[in-house]
């Protein structure tokens, strides 16, 4: 009788210890917990960034997931370019931040650093005409695009359908019309849809006079001594046009949790919009930071801040 006794009470107790540790697992993911949701792209250079710039604050990192929910009780920024907007399938493959390089945050999102779209060119050679830009009879000249490249047709797409300052077609069927007539034309180099970067850059630097559309990373990344006599400046506008912008990619940092949880990281969103932290991460990506007083690594970079610090609004591709 007592062996049973004991055994139960063994039993009991090894119950008891279970529902001790499955009581204790669910606390742990039931809990609040802050953390760093970051792009799958940029998970690699985000802990580099911390690593070298050290935050005030411990956070964990975790990739985000590709729908762009956040999971439940968690709380913190998540490290993206999928902006505070976003559009429908059905809307125009832009999103449009007005005022955004002076405010540099967005319905509470922290811009992290730009990565803007410019006009190169050697230093020496004349800066494109809006008419030769979109002429589709072609000109003087080579004008160079990865056709191959996705981002690098939206780009300029987005460019020719411009109507006004930040005014584009609403009609998803005109961008896809333009997308189908893209290189139908003489505007491009001869076999312009079988270029990557790879191929394209290497006759930019040949050509003369040669322009490429690219963003500031594409060039930064390639050797200084192919890059060293080049310029930037913004795409062509219109002549009537009063007021401007600039595409370009963007790194946010958007808070996400219960705002009393988000709260304790204020340090932490103080540290995210500094000059310090904000040129680490610009460095790193080989964008430029969104701090007006971010300074820049070269002349190019110098343009592409002034265009950033004169532009009235931003779009970036979706």
């Amino acid at each position: 009788m007592q062996g049973l006794t004991g055994k139960s009470r063994l039993y009991a107790a090894a119950a008891l210890l279970v529902l001790v540790i499955i009581g204790a697992a669910v606390f742990l993911l039931a809990r609040p917990r802050a953390v760093w949701l970051v792009d799958e792209a940029y998970r690699e250079q985000w802990e580099r960034i911390l690593d070298t710039a050290k935050p005030p604050q411990r956070i964990r990192i975790r990739t985000a997931r590709e729908d762009g929910s956040f999971p439940k009780n968690w709380y913190g920024f998540s490290i993206t370019t999928r902006g505070p907007l976003e559009r429908t399938e059905l809307a125009p493959p832009v999103v449009i931040y007005k005022g955004l390089p002076s405010a540099r945050e967005y319905q509470g999102a922290l811009v992290l650093a730009i990565d803007p779209w410019m006009m190169f060119r050697d230093f020496k050679e004349p800066a494109i005409s809006r008419s030769r830009a979109v002429s589709p009879e072609g000109g003087e000249g080579e004008l160079l695009i990865p056709g191959r490249d996705m981002e690098a047709r939206w780009a300029w797409i987005a460019q020719l359908l411009q109507e006004q300052p930040g005014i584009f077609p609403e009609d998803r069927e005109v961008w896809e019309s333009a997308m189908e007539d893209l290189f139908r034309n003489s505007r491009f180099q001869q076999g312009a849809e079988t270029y990557g970067w790879i191929d394209a850059l290497p006759l930019f630097y040949r050509s003369s006079p040669g322009w490429v559309y690219a963003p500031v990373s594409r060039i930064r990344r390639q050797p200084p001594q192919d890059t060293s006599n080049l310029e930037a400046n913004r795409f062509p506008e219109m002549e009537d046009w009063h007021e401007f912008g600039i595409q370009a990619d963007i790194l946010w940092a958007v808070p996400f949790g219960e705002e009393k949880n988000t709260a304790k990281l204020q340090t932490t969103r103080t540290w995210l919009a500094s000059l310090a932290a904000q040129t680490t991460i610009a460095n790193t990506l080989f964008w430029i930071p969104a701090h007006q007083e971010g300074a820049p690594y070269n002349a190019v970079a110098r343009s592409a801040r002034l265009a950033w610090l004169s532009s009235s609004f931003v779009w970036q591709i979706r």
